[in-house]
């Protein structure tokens, strides 16, 4: 497993996603709340094939 850490809101939010995963290509395009954040992961994560409801075994 590998995580993503983002500073905002005078925090940090940090997301897993699979070491294998090909991040390369993923940004956040701006987002207003964790779960803004977290949606615009799913979908680059669900185009690359991954399962996000499975992201709990990862």
């Amino acid at each position: 497993m590998a995580h993503i850490s983002v500073l905002a809101f005078g925090t940090a939010m940090i997301f897993r996603v699979l070491e294998d995963a090909d991040m390369s290509g993923f940004s956040f395009a701006g987002f207003r709340n964790r779960a803004d954040a977290q949606q615009q992961l799913n979908v680059y994560l669900e185009g690359l094939g991954y399962d996000v409801s499975q992201s709990y075994l990862w």
